[in-house]
């Protein structure tokens, strides 16, 4: 691999790690939010042990998936991808996690379930528990959760992995002649 191979290499994974990071640094800020506004707005003490303990198991489920992101974003940090192997290595890796933060995302499903049924159970807004209101909420939710989830992935990581694939063809296989 060039040298200007190498450095067209690293500017798209600086972009990933920086990502990384400002989307770490936002989902802590952003459990605290909710955990503050849980605290403050919820008063039935049993309903906020409900939805405390579902935060618990989210914080749980996403500390997992972000220490599995954290071994890819150390193995980042200092790439040393001067052969094609190492290139093909760090391709899987990039599928691999993509696949992972999707799973991250799924994952959190029935977090999501759980809150929206005790916010019908429990709400002040709604006097009796329809169904269909509960199912038509739901579906709404997870289909903007997907879209979201999918335009955040992109937005802040597909570009950047696209451009790490299209380098990657761009080389020639040492042995492709062979």
């Amino acid at each position: 691999m060039s040298l200007s191979e190498q450095k067209q290499l690293k500017n798209p994974l600086a972009l990933i790690r920086k990502n990384m990071k400002k989307e770490f640094r936002t989902s802590i800020i952003s459990i605290i939010l909710i955990i503050l506004v849980c605290l403050f707005d919820i008063e039935d003490k049993r309903l906020l042990t409900y939805v405390m303990s579902l935060i618990v198991i989210g914080v749980f489920i996403i500390g997992y998936y972000y220490l599995k992101f954290r071994e890819f974003y150390k193995e980042i940090e200092k790439p040393n991808y001067s052969t094609f192997q190492s290139l093909l290595e760090l391709n899987y890796k990039m599928k691999y996690y993509t696949d992972l933060y999707v799973s991250h995302y799924i994952a959190c499903v029935p977090v999501i379930f759980c809150e929206i049924l005790l916010y019908y159970q429990f709400g002040k807004t709604f006097s009796s528990f329809s169904i269909w209101t509960f199912v038509l909420t739901l579906s709404i939710t997870l289909i903007l959760t997907y879209f979201f989830a999918k335009w955040w992935f992109n937005h802040y990581y597909g570009k950047y992995i696209a451009q790490i694939s299209n380098l990657l063809k761009e080389i020639k296989h040492p042995y492709k002649d062979i």
